[in-house]
């Protein structure tokens, strides 16, 4: 009877030890990357309907992709970025709007773990 209780006392002495050492996942990422446009500023009058959209992305863990859409276009393109995978990028989109007076450039980004930003539009009088 003794040889059995000391062998169930080891045997919870063990599991507790080893149930300690497992490793502990992180906390799951919910932060979605922060998004700051640059330049130009918005409203501001351009001279040409191409115009260099610039900015950066901030996150916690890793900036993903970067991506922007014209005014007119249901299509998601992706920007370019200094640095992917960092937790902070700068990036670049050279816009091409099809109208000759006005424009808007929306931008998003997404991080490693999949969260999305929020929508950035930006609008610009364009002036030739």
């Amino acid at each position: 009877m003794k040889r059995s209780l000391f062998a169930l006392v080891g045997c919870l002495a063990l599991t507790s030890t080893l149930h300690a050492q497992l490793p502990v996942d992180p906390p799951a990422d919910t932060t979605a990357p922060e998004v700051t446009l640059s330049t130009p500023e918005t409203g501001a009058t351009v001279t040409s309907r191409k115009v260099t959209v610039s900015g950066t992305v901030t996150d916690e863990v890793g900036v993903k992709e970067v991506l922007y859409r014209i005014e007119g276009s249901s299509r998601w393109s992706k920007a370019i970025v200094t640095e992917a995978d960092a937790t902070s990028t700068d990036f670049v989109v050279l816009a091409k709007f099809k109208k000759s007076r006005r424009g808007r450039i929306y931008i998003r980004a997404i991080d490693a773990a999949g969260n999305e930003s929020d929508t950035i539009g930006r609008k610009y009088i364009i002036s030739r």
